[in-house]
């Protein structure tokens, strides 16, 4: 736990804790955020550090959404990088996913009524389209869905709505499938698709 370099294959943490919390506190005296980027346990260590948001979050338990909320925090599950690469692996792989699933069918409804900001991520695997559909796969109405890829990353980051739309030849709300084929896509007030 030197924090000289990250450690290959492992999920141990590559700084101590203290060095953390410290960075962390300077972060939120500049006035930026600090995501962990974390499947471990000690997501929990790093909600008390004061992390504003978790990516990914396989570890998280009902306390730390707790924890979570009351600062205010987000959460983005990366369903697609975790369930969805599981799920095309070897038996293992896919009782592994199954079980995941069934944490997060439990815990993705409970951040939100708590009022964690889930929002939607991909991290290099999967698409925001598959992202959404997962998230109501895992308990979140066809509204929270879409706004975890829309609304509640706007309101969480600050960065007010524009002149951006999608648009789609069906709703997405009875089919999320159609998110995968917008009908045309306008951003800052010009169609790019």
């Amino acid at each position: 736990m030197d924090g000289a370099v990250p450690r290959r294959g492992t999920n141990a943490p590559t700084y101590p804790i203290e060095v953390v919390t410290a960075a962390i506190a300077a972060a939120h005296r500049a006035g930026a955020r600090v995501a962990a980027h974390t499947n471990d346990a000690v997501v929990s260590a790093l909600i008390a550090a004061g992390v504003d948001s978790v990516e990914h979050g396989g570890a998280l338990n009902d306390a730390d959404l707790e924890k979570l909320a009351a600062a205010g925090g987000a959460w983005t599950p990366t369903l697609c990088a975790s369930i969805g690469v599981m799920r095309r692996g070897n038996e293992e792989a896919r009782r592994r996913a199954a079980e995941q699933s069934e944490r997060y069918r439990m815990l993705i409804p409970r951040a939100v009524e708590l009022g964690v900001t889930v929002m939607t991520g991909s991290d290099v695997i999967g698409s925001v389209a598959e992202e959404i559909a997962m998230l109501f796969e895992h308990g979140l109405t066809p509204e929270q869905a879409l706004d975890a890829a829309v609304g509640a990353p706007r309101a969480y980051l600050d960065r007010p709505g524009g002149d951006d739309l999608v648009t789609y030849a069906a709703d997405p709300r009875d089919n999320p499938e159609v998110l995968a084929t917008p009908a045309a896509v306008v951003l800052r007030g010009h169609r790019v698709r």
